[in-house]
């Protein structure tokens, strides 16, 4: 019950208090081997031992070991871990001494067993290194097989729609990113470009139809970039995009004609 008192007999009282220097993981297992108490933790038993004013004397909270235990675990240093931690503790009887107490305390003596974790040259990796896998019908139900084409591997040719709206098809080209053999480029402009050869520098492909999807080469016009600004009714006109079928052309040539003033002022201040 939470708030409940540990209260504790005259008998145990004497035995904790004439052992108040141990380290208190060893001295709660003692405890509770000695009187059977499997109802206080080791943390009630800390927290009375501080009320009493009966403390282990040392600043530092890591484990203390005797001269002979030191002398044993540097002679044995090379030995894993584990196997070195559970024939200490069954050779000492110290029950307190954690796995993890027992590897700092070899790391900070610096003994340590030597190897690096990695395998060493010439050695193979594992013992089953060149068998055969054994023929599990469990295993052989799942596996792939010969010929298998997982089903998102993807072929030249595929197309699919990018976050913009845009058809893309994948060509026999590399891949600058990836050193792929494939790369995905937009299916309009590489059919255009076919057609028509590069599109012009300080130029882009623009839609007539106001649909993206439609990559016919006649579909897409090749404008210079200050255009865009004008169709995309930045100064107040009419969106080319969003504007009926019949006023698409009147508004793409009004643009063009702005844009053309535009660049005979440039010419003339210069």
């Amino acid at each position: 019950m939470k708030g409940h008192r540990i209260h504790f007999s005259e008998q145990e009282l004497a035995w904790l208090k004439a052992r108040a220097v141990w380290p208190r993981p060893r001295l709660h297992a003692e405890f509770c081997n000695v009187f059977s108490r499997q109802d206080v933790s080791c943390n009630t038993l800390k927290a009375f031992m501080t009320r009493s004013g009966w403390r282990t004397g040392r600043n530092s909270t890591h484990n203390t070991y005797s001269p002979e235990e030191l002398v044993w675990l540097k002679a044995r240093s090379d030995m894993p871990r584990k196997r070195l931690h559970s024939e200490f503790c069954n050779r000492f009887q110290r029950t307190d001494v954690t796995f993890g107490a027992l590897k700092g305390v070899m790391k900070r003596n610096r003994w340590l067993t030597g190897r690096t974790g990695q395998f060493e040259k010439g050695r193979m990796g594992c013992s089953s290194d060149g068998r055969r896998m054994a023929d599990h019908p469990s295993s052989k139900a799942t596996r792939f097989k010969k010929g298998h084409v997982p089903h998102n591997q993807n072929y030249i040719g595929h197309e699919r729609i990018n976050h913009e709206g845009y058809v893309e098809i994948s060509v026999a080209e590399r891949n600058p990113h990836t050193n792929a053999d494939r790369r995905y480029v937009a299916k309009h402009r590489w059919l255009w470009e076919q057609a028509n050869g590069p599109v012009p520098d300080g130029h882009v492909l623009k839609c007539s139809d106001g649909d993206k999807t439609n990559t016919d080469p006649k579909n897409w016009l090749a404008i210079p970039r200050a255009l865009l600004p004008r169709l995309n009714g930045r100064w107040g006109n009419l969106s080319y995009d969003d504007a009926e079928p019949e006023l698409k052309p009147f508004i793409l040539a009004t643009a063009k004609l702005q844009h053309a003033a535009r660049e005979a002022r440039k010419e003339h201040r210069s």
